[in-house]
């Protein structure tokens, strides 16, 4: 009987020291990506691009440069190898290069 009892306890234990691990060891990339995003769907609408062209945006951003996803909004030729990583149609990606860069 205490066996019973015992062992939902040990996997629960075991659950938030594995939390009280990962959860800070996580957090700071998440807290990065979300706010990379927020700023390219910010540059996005600020340059004129429609909700579905910046999402288009984000995705080609986080395939082209990783570490620097915003850096497709300063260097044109980024997107030319984000559409190589894809399969995202060029003739999309030259309407959103138009805007941004034109």
């Amino acid at each position: 009987m205490i066996a019973a009892v015992e062992w939902p306890a040990l996997v629960s234990l075991v659950l938030v020291l594995l939390a009280a691990v990962v959860v800070p060891i996580l957090w700071p990339r998440f807290a990065a990506w979300q706010r990379d995003r927020r700023q390219c769907l910010e540059l996005a609408r600020g340059s004129g691009l429609d909700a579905s062209e910046a999402r288009l945006a984000w995705r080609l951003a986080r395939l082209a440069t990783p570490q620097l996803p915003l850096a497709v909004f300063v260097r044109p030729s980024l997107w030319d190898v984000a559409v190589a990583r894809t399969g995202a149609s060029p003739a999309s990606v030259a309407a959103i290069r138009a805007k941004l860069f034109c």
